[in-house]
């Protein structure tokens, strides 16, 4: 909610001055809306989820403006490779809510990726002050069961917190079809 909240607010905001913007950025609205709604129990491509984050993050550079910088290190991940819908959007929702909004001079999401004697490892790091911010831990919990019922022992989320950083990496088989007993 808070997210649709903010979101809605920013268009609004840019429509008289910046129509095209706010243009755009309903149609990654849409993209997101759509995604959710597809998303219980199927697999997409990993390219196709970096995409829908792409937008994810396009809304949310137009809220925060130059406080929210995203280093992308995934170039040598493999695009064809399937894992849950929605696995990493939410994980980027929980880096700016518990990370970047906490900084008064925001920060960097580092996103990195490898393939590694055939797993993905899809690590997503992002700055923190230390301070709890209260969250439910359901985006980290969710995307851990899930990966668990999509690859079975092979999938997991580990976490790897210091005073000044959050990082949570996904691990997960290079496949190319949808395992016969996922979900």
């Amino acid at each position: 909610p808070h997210f649709l909240f903010n979101t809605l607010n920013t268009i609004t905001a840019l429509i008289r001055g910046q129509p095209r913007v706010a243009e755009a950025a309903l149609e990654d609205l849409a993209d997101l809306f759509r995604a959710s709604l597809a998303a219980s129990g199927t697999f997409v491509t990993l390219a196709d989820e970096l995409t829908l984050c792409r937008h994810y993050l396009h809304l949310e550079t137009l809220r925060l403006g130059a406080r929210l910088r995203v280093d992308w290190a995934i170039d040598d991940l493999p695009g064809q490779a399937l894992l849950p819908a929605l696995t990493l959007q939410p994980l980027l929702e929980n880096a700016i809510y518990h990370g970047i909004e906490t900084q008064p001079e925001g920060g960097t999401i580092l996103l990195h990726g490898r393939v590694d004697k055939g797993l993905i490892e899809l690590s997503l790091r992002n700055p923190r002050d230390g301070k709890p911010r209260h969250g439910h831990g359901l985006a980290i919990d969710n995307t851990r069961q899930r990966l668990a019922l999509s690859f079975g022992a092979e999938g997991r989320l580990d976490l790897r917190q210091t005073p000044t950083t959050f990082e949570v990496t996904l691990v997960f088989p290079f496949l190319t079809r949808v395992p016969d007993d996922a979900g």
